[in-house]
């Protein structure tokens, strides 16, 4: 696979998760885990999330997306989101195993 091949796979996968390449080379990895997350919730769950974390989560990805505001961001809002994702996770993991278990 030739360089560029493996560049257009690399940006196309980033896209798809939320990202791009520019910002992805200047965002620490626990804001980019929180944006990863986030988008997943967004775009998977986004039916399981109420109003308030609808809100919240959408709101986190403009401001992970834009420069200014990206500096105001804090761990705390980070560890919100990722906690949050954790959360529909395990609830995810139960109701998939509570369908494999009544086979």
């Amino acid at each position: 696979m030739n360089n560029y091949k493996a560049d257009k796979q690399t940006a196309d996968w980033l896209k798809q998760n939320g990202m791009d390449e520019k910002s992805f080379t200047v965002i620490e990895l626990p804001f980019l885990q929180a944006q990863q997350v986030a988008f997943a919730l967004m775009k998977y769950h986004a039916a399981m999330l109420d109003d308030e974390q609808i809100e919240f989560v959408s709101d986190y990805l403009k401001d992970i997306n834009n420069k200014h505001k990206r500096k105001q961001l804090t761990n705390g809002i980070v560890y919100k989101v990722l906690n949050l994702g954790k959360k529909f996770n395990r609830q995810l993991f139960k109701q998939h195993k509570a369908i494999n278990k009544g086979r």
